[in-house]
């Protein structure tokens, strides 16, 4: 099982290293000032991980992606 460790780094700020070793720091505050917000990741990680299940689908397809 893959697991991710979060730890706080002040304020309002967070920062995640996950199991391929690189860390990403989050902003918790309205302004996002030093980081993402943790709903804005989740969106924009849904969005990859959905564009890469098509892109493979069209390649095992001979589609090509456009």
């Amino acid at each position: 099982m893959q697991t991710a460790t979060v730890r706080w780094a002040g304020g309002e700020k967070f920062v995640a290293t996950i199991p391929s070793g690189q860390s990403i720091q989050f902003a918790a505050g309205s302004t996002h000032a030093d980081g993402p917000g943790p709903m804005e990741t989740l969106l924009g990680a849904l969005g990859s991980c959905t564009s890469v299940d098509v892109a493979m689908i069209l390649a095992k397809k001979r589609q090509k992606l456009e």
